[in-house]
């Protein structure tokens, strides 16, 4: 699936999902996926995105 192979891809094509309750949960298993692939780039997005801080604090701090 795309959110798998190309997390990056799917975070900005979830970024136009209208509901938010599953934008948000499809943001951050995607997100979730992408720390795996790419640290780096992931937690740059994610510092940005417009995920709820609790979300961004549970992705940020999980061990590298």
């Amino acid at each position: 699936s795309v959110q798998y192979n190309y997390p990056e891809t799917a975070v900005r094509w979830l970024e136009t999902v209208a509901d938010d309750r599953m934008r948000s949960s499809r943001l951050e298993n995607a997100a979730s996926q992408w720390l795996n692939a790419d640290s780096e780039a992931a937690r740059a997005w994610i510092q940005q995105s417009s995920l709820p801080d609790n979300v961004k604090k549970r992705l940020l701090d999980r061990p590298r």
